[in-house]
This record gives C-alpha cells, sequence and structure tokens, in this order.
C-alpha cells in the first residue's frame, strides 16, 4: 500500500536501504558496552558512512548499504576484542592491533577509523597491513564465444528489451550489471543517429544495431508494481519498488537464464578492452575506477610477456 501511494506522489520516496542502516547503526551500538568505543562507533558511522551516502544521488543500492555494514561490523569486532582483551580503543598498541588483523578476513577496512581516531584523539597512531590483492584474472570467453553469444541474444525478440541490452553491455565492454542497474534515463540519448550512453565521465558510442536495442528499452520502459504496469521516469531499468531500479541480483539472473555468466563474460571483455585501450579511456567509458583499468592493462602485458618468452624457450 505504501508502494503504491509513492508510485502516485500521495507519500514522499523512501530510501529504505538507508533506513534500515541507520536503524543498523544504532542497534549494533547498543552491543558495545565500553561507552567510549560505543560513542567513538557513532559517531564514526555518522561522520564517514551516513554523511557520504545522504549526498548520493536517489536510493542507494542494498549491495552499498551491504558493504558499509560490513565494514562497521568490522570495527565494531576490533572494538570488542580491546575490551575483551582488556584495554580500550586509546590503549590499543601496534602489536595488539597486528595479532587481531589475524583473526579474520578484510581488517584492512578498519584503516578509515584508526587515522580518523587517531585524529580525534581516541587513539595511537596505528595502522593495519592490506595484502596487494592478486592480479585480476584474465582469459575468461574469448573474442569469438562473445560474439556467437551477442548474436544470439540480439535476434532473439523473446528477450526482454533490458536484458538483451545488458547482455551486450557485459559480452562487449565487460560493465557490471550492478553498475547497469544504476542507469539513469537522462544517461541515454542520440547524437547525428549515433546512440550513446554514459557510464562512466565519458559517453560510450553504441553500435547501430545494439542503438536500436537501446531504443526499444526506452520505449518500454515499465515495472510491474503491485497489480499493474507502471511507467518510470527515471530509471533505465525500473524496478519493482518506486524510486528503485532493477536489482543487479535480479539483473544477474535473468542474465545467466540467457546463457551469459556474469563473470567469464566481464573478464573476457576486459582482457580485450585491456589490450588495445589505454587505462584513462578504459575507465572513462566504462566506469571503472583508473587504478583498476591500470591493473588490468599489467595483468595483460605480463601474461603476453610470458607467452612470448614460452615460444623463445628451445624445444
Amino acid at each position: 500500500m505504501r508502494a503504491l501511494l509513492v508510485q502516485y506522489g500521495l507519500l514522499a520516496t523512501v530510501d529504505y536501504h538507508l533506513q534500515r542502516f541507520e536503524r543498523w547503526i544504532s542497534e549494533a551500538a547498543q552491543t558495545i558496552s565500553d561507552p567510549v568505543a560505543r560513542s567513538a562507533f557513532t559517531q564514526y558511522a555518522n561522520w564517514k558512512h551516513l554523511r557520504e551516502l545522504r549526498a548520493k544521488p536517489g536510493p542507494i543500492s542494498g549491495s552499498l548499504a551491504g558493504s558499509r555494514r560490513r565494514e562497521l561490523r568490522i570495527i565494531k569486532d576490533l572494538l570488542e576484542w580491546a575490551e575483551r582483551e582488556g584495554t580500550s580503543l586509546e590503549q590499543l598498541t601496534q602489536g595488539q592491533v597486528d595479532h587481531w588483523s589475524t583473526t579474520g578476513t578484510e581488517r584492512h577496512r578498519v584503516q578509515g577509523f584508526l587515522r580518523w581516531a587517531r585524529r580525534n584523539r581516541l587513539a595511537r597512531d596505528l595502522s593495519v597491513f592490506r595484502a596487494h590483492p592478486p592480479a585480476p584474472t584474465i582469459g575468461g570467453l574469448s573474442d569469438e564465444r562473445r560474439q556467437r553469444l551477442l548474436a544470439d541474444v540480439l535476434r532473439n525478440d523473446d528477450i526482454l528489451a533490458g536484458t538483451r541490452l545488458a547482455a551486450a553491455l557485459v559480452l562487449l565492454y565487460g560493465i557490471h550489471p550492478h553498475r547497469i542497474a544504476r542507469i539513469t534515463l537522462d544517461r541515454v540519448d542520440s547524437v547525428n543517429g549515433l546512440a550513446r550512453i554514459r557510464i562512466g565521465s565519458e559517453h560510450l558510442y553504441l553500435p547501430n544495431e545494439l542503438g536500436i536495442v537501446a531504443e526499444a528499452v526506452i520505449a518500454a520502459r515499465t515495472a510491474r508494481r503491485l497489480l499493474h504496469d507502471v511507467h518510470d521516469g527515471v530509471w533505465l531499468l525500473p524496478g519493482t519498488r518506486p524510486g528503485y531500479p532493477l536489482a543487479n541480483t535480479t539483473l544477474t539472473r535473468r542474465l545467466r537464464e540467457i546463457g551469459v555468466t556474469v563473470a567469464p563474460a566481464r573478464r573476457g571483455a576486459l582482457t580485450s578492452l585491456a589490450a588495445q585501450l589505454h587505462p584513462v579511456v578504459l575507465a572513462d567509458l566504462t566506469g571503472i575506477h583508473i587504478r583498476t583499468a591500470i591493473v588490468w592493462r599489467d595483468a595483460v602485458a605480463a601474461s603476453r610477456s610470458r607467452y612470448v618468452d614460452e615460444l623463445l624457450q628451445p624445444e
């Protein structure tokens, strides 16, 4: 009922994930028995996470809220571990933090909290070592396999236009479904008869056949809400909840049902693009971080170097 009232403008749009995240922070803080640690946890959560999330345009995604929640759980674990060890945030030593960092995964995610605590004179100058992440696994689907999949998808009119467009963006450009799901209508247009879409900082011009699919998506931009279909004026791929896009998990499932498995398709596309484009261009067009684009470029270069070395080895 609330969704129906929001849909017709009788109630304001509510950012459900943000609301739930705010409640979770309050509930999680109450389980920290040390009042100083509890205050530090709440202040940091409000200053860092809630402030940043409230500044983002549109409703936040469930995956983004989940990632922030995960970081705060790790911070909470450190504070509770310190209390069990008979110490406090202010008294924590680097040796103790080093020991705690071996007790779980993703411990490096407390680094922002530790820097904040030091600036506010709540802790000493502490840090958590972060191992360098492994290089991306290059390879994935070959160019020929992705080309065949793309042709099959684009020619199948039984597949929803939005799913066909998403499949093409994954197969051609390695764009993650969560980025595709967050594309707003104002990021898709045409210039001189060429359709284009903006996912990164620059427009990505689409091939003619894919431009036709994009036009079909815009023309059929409806979502099933309650008992009827609703035309959405914000999201390219609207979701079932007013004000929200299609969930990236739903989009991933739809892609899998038509034979496009996201991980190998993305690896194949990014492997191919990283070998052809400068990292800055790759980042601008696909929306990935420039550091990620550089990592992909280096991984492809290293792979090619090993291949050449193998060819030069005497038989």
